[in-house]
């Protein structure tokens, strides 16, 4: 189970990088917008959401949010910040450094986004766990008594379940990844197009694929049902991109993009 473990986070470390590689080939792309990109989803989450929003979530449950509706309520405020908070950056970041995004840089820029979270919240906590769990089973006393019950009790729901449960992670890494590529795509056609209906579309699917990620489990308390939902979404999702890709927001072969003099609405 932990090499199962070990081969889904290493697997979220690598797609984005991955995704570049193959990418790269048709569309130019910039590692200075990777960066950008992962510097808009650190800044957007790590400083200013989760320092709060993972407090005021346990808050909420201890005081009554176990409930069905409540616990809808505390999934649905996670799911609109989340869309706020990244959407709202992924259009300041265009804003303030690429005011004039070529394909290939909006597509650079969803890989470093979706790419960080995926090493972040992913990759490297299931490397992490899973080289403990080597270790822990090559030499049983090599961890600290109550570590080595903190993390038999925390894995233990995926080693029941065998290598299902890390497929199902690098799925959902996956299908991350491409939602945050394609919404990428949007919010700089929103940019350069200065319109305030297309950053919302984008903010809106963020929202509710985030609520679906978060609903459907309380639903219907299956995993691959959610995943399979998720990556619906995510396909949807890019070819909505890919439709934008295509449009005359970019001219001739898309790969200079028009200026964008105005704003393109508050977020």
């Amino acid at each position: 189970m932990a090499w199962w473990l070990l081969g889904a986070g290493l697997f979220a470390i690598a797609l984005p990088f991955l995704g570049f590689a193959l990418l790269g080939r048709r569309w130019r792309l910039s590692w200075r917008a990777f960066g950008i990109g992962a510097a808009t989803f650190f800044v957007a989450q790590v400083v200013l959401r989760l320092p709060w929003i993972g407090p005021l979530t346990a808050w909420l449950q201890r005081h009554g949010a176990s409930t069905p509706p409540a616990a809808l309520g505390v999934v649905l405020l996670a799911a609109v910040t989340a869309g706020l908070f990244e959407e709202g950056a992924r259009y300041l970041a265009y804003r303030l450094a690429l005011p004039r995004p070529r394909p290939g840089e909006a597509l650079a820029m969803g890989l470093g986004h979706g790419g960080l979270e995926s090493i972040l919240l992913v990759g490297l906590n299931g490397v992490v766990t899973a080289a403990l769990l080597l270790v822990l089973a090559a030499h049983p006393s090599a961890l600290p008594a109550a570590l080595a019950e903190q993390l038999r009790r925390g894995v233990a729901p995926a080693l029941a379940g065998g290598p299902a449960l890390p497929l199902l992670g690098a799925l959902e890494r996956l299908s991350a990844l491409a939602l945050q590529v394609a919404l990428s795509v949007v919010v700089a056609v929103a940019v350069l197009r200065r319109s305030f209906a297309l950053w919302l579309g984008a903010f809106g699917v963020h929202t509710g694929v985030d609520a679906l990620a978060g609903f459907l489990p309380l639903w219907t308390r299956s995993l691959p049902l959610t995943e399979a939902a998720v990556l619906a979404a995510a396909v949807l999702a890019a070819a909505w991109a890919l439709r934008l890709l295509r449009s005359d927001a970019w001219p001739g072969s898309g790969e200079e993009a028009p200026a964008a003099t105005g704003p393109a609405g508050t977020s």
